[in-house]
């Protein structure tokens, strides 16, 4: 999942990034609070947005390959039991 932390440039934008959002929250905190309450707002859309992805809309992609469903935990029991 964080590929980007193993070469020296992943590094270098995370520490970008620590320093950019201290200098937010140091000189423009005052201005931070005032947005916040709209950010978090924002934030509900975007996460919806992002986080259904895969839920199953294929979209046209060729679903021969999927990969099937578990069985229920009952009849794995069943199946371990009979072997």
């Amino acid at each position: 999942m964080f590929n980007c932390f193993k070469s020296y440039r992943g590094w270098a934008v995370l520490g970008l990034a620590v320093l950019l959002g201290g200098y937010l929250v140091i000189w423009h905190g005052a201005h931070l609070a005032v947005a916040l309450p709209f950010l978090v707002l924002a934030a509900c859309p975007i996460m919806h947005v992002f986080m259904h992805r895969g839920h199953g809309h294929h979209h046209g992609q060729d679903t021969s390959q999927d990969v099937p469903l578990p069985t229920s935990p009952s009849s794995r029991s069943t199946s371990s039991k009979e072997e």
